[in-house]
């Protein structure tokens, strides 16, 4: 039998939560009470084992991460929050969504996204045509193949342009 995963590797998600958190707090504008960690499976990171994501969540929980589980898809993004395709809604000002190496179906049509779904950026990881709009790794356009070494540095970028529109 060959296991399958309900979501792509999700180490990502959760090392962009931990350093968004710290830089959150450095900047005093929140820290990890304002983030949700939310997926599809019945446990976050499953392809990491229930022992190391049990002592994970148990620790976040601590630090005051959000986390829902089973959300399966996202049904719709709003600029309130996320619908999830279980019934669910979180609402959320910045939304940050790792894709599955594929474009998640909801994407697919929208204006921000190429002929597949993937979202159109520019050098600096806009949206051309919606700068508010940013993409990294398996989410952007321009991310060929797409390798974890990649999506790291374009989310490197991502961080610099969110910090730059803050420090406005």
């Amino acid at each position: 039998m060959v296991a399958f995963a309900e979501a792509a590797c999700e180490g990502p998600p959760l090392e962009v939560a931990l350093s968004l958190a710290s830089w959150l707090e450095d900047h005093r504008l929140g820290g990890a009470k304002n983030i949700t960690l939310f997926t599809p499976a019945k446990m976050i990171a499953e392809d990491a084992g229930e022992a190391i994501v049990t002592k994970f969540l148990e620790i976040a929980g601590g630090m005051g991460f959000g986390y829902k589980n089973n959300t399966r898809d996202i049904k719709k993004i709003t600029e309130e929050g996320i619908q999830f395709a279980n019934g669910e809604s979180l609402e959320a000002e910045l939304k940050i969504v790792f894709p599955n190496w594929e474009p998640h179906k909801f994407m697919k049509g929208l204006p921000i996204v190429d002929e597949v779904g993937f979202v159109i950026t520019n050098e600096v990881m806009r949206n051309p045509e919606y700068p508010n709009v940013l993409a990294a790794g398996d989410n952007a356009a321009v991310t060929v193949p797409k390798l974890g070494a990649l999506g790291h540095t374009e989310s490197e970028i991502v961080a610099k342009q969110i910090a730059k529109t803050l420090e406005r």
